[in-house]
């Protein structure tokens, strides 16, 4: 009968989604028949041969559960109680707290992990040729003497190359109205007669956002101190960036663009 009774309280408190007719079911068993219950389950252990101590234990463990019932934990949240759903990847120190702090806040949080099976075994993009590549660093260098020019541009880098090179073929590096010079490469070859390396342009750096070349520029500048650069013309950055313009610099690798000139 203690088993019955156990396994019915059991499974109104556990599997019965109605917490109020667990709790009056409680009520009752208590008020109406707790005395006479546990009279009755004891003498039908007496009975059966159970050591007295044990059922008397057992008998005020069930007294004590029912007259000072331990405050329980609130239910585990259903999947449709939350008002917003989240994804986030997996961090084996960080996925806990983070799914702890945003459930406080009526968020759900489920995981995911940014390698599958399609990314493994598909490549749906190719790389483009490095001519067209946006947001480079790029140096164009003097066939006749050490000067070299590093510059930056946004744009494919085939399309800034080519404004080099018509600077120089138009002979029309120089703006008299803006008092300004549009191709340091193209302005160096004209007045010094010498040849510019159009067929062997390198790029030293491509950085993710154009936000970063910059920084990216003035670092090449500082470190590699390119000859055909106007200083006054070069990006201004603050010197709190100097310490860290050496690492910046040993990110470098000059690599062939791959762009080819009839230019001589």
């Amino acid at each position: 009968l203690f088993d019955l009774v156990v396994i019915f309280m059991s499974r109104i408190e556990y599997f019965d989604s109605n917490k109020r007719r667990a709790e009056n079911a409680r009520k009752t068993l208590y008020y109406q028949h707790l005395d006479a219950e546990l009279q009755t389950v004891r003498h039908v252990c007496l009975q059966n041969g159970f050591p007295p101590l044990q059922i008397s234990t057992i008998m005020d463990e069930v007294r004590r559960k029912f007259l000072n019932p331990r405050p329980t934990t609130s239910p585990q949240r259903q999947n449709d109680d939350y008002s917003l759903y989240v994804s986030l990847p997996f961090h084996p120190s960080l996925s806990k707290p983070i799914k702890k702090i945003l459930g406080q806040h009526d968020i759900k949080v489920t995981h995911s992990s940014s390698t599958t099976l399609r990314n493994l075994l598909t490549k749906t993009k190719t790389t483009p040729p490095s001519y067209l590549t946006p947001n480079t660093i790029y140096e164009i260098s003097c066939r006749n003497c050490p000067s070299t020019y590093n510059g930056q541009t946004y744009r494919p880098l085939i399309d800034r190359m080519k404004e080099h090179e018509r600077c120089y073929r138009l002979n029309n590096a120089y703006d008299d109205t803006t008092d300004r010079i549009k191709s340091a490469p193209a302005h160096h070859s004209l007045t010094t007669g010498h040849d510019i390396a159009w067929n062997d342009i390198r790029i030293l750096k491509t950085v993710t956002s154009r936000t970063q070349l910059d920084l990216t520029e003035h670092a090449a500048i500082q470190t590699r101190n390119p000859l055909m650069n106007r200083t006054d013309r070069a990006p201004k950055c603050s010197s709190l960036w100097n310490p860290i313009l050496p690492k910046i610099a040993a990110s470098f690798k000059a690599t062939p663009s791959g762009i080819s000139f009839n230019s001589s």
